[in-house]
């Protein structure tokens, strides 16, 4: 320690004295004095989050898809044990144009 320093300055509770936190506060103090770091860190960090961003969306997208599989199941499920369009629509509250769109493509 240097002679300018306050020893409380550098001190943490017994709890948080760990070789963990004493590196965490060291790579902080890096990005705190070192801008070409904070750089490239925030960088990383806005590259990692639009990672997870894009990772969501098609995750999503993913969802949506098998949702309508199912649903283009049920419908076809309906019509082969005589269901009308009606009661096919209120089970899976798609709308009648919907239902002949997938009844025409379940024909072809």
């Amino acid at each position: 320690m240097q002679n300018n320093e306050n020893p409380k300055k550098n001190s943490l509770p017994p709890q948080l004295d760990t070789p963990e936190i004493r590196k965490a506060i060291e790579v902080l103090k890096t990005f705190r004095d070192n801008e070409e770091e904070r750089k490239l860190y925030e960088s990383r960090k806005k590259a990692l989050m639009e990672e997870a961003s894009l990772h969501s969306a098609h995750y999503n997208l993913g969802l949506k898809k098998g949702e309508q599989i199912a649903l283009e199941k049920t419908v076809k499920n309906a019509l082969s044990i005589g269901l009308d369009l009606e009661t096919i629509a209120q089970l899976t509250r798609l709308d009648i144009a919907r239902i002949e769109e997938i009844r025409k493509k379940i024909l072809h």
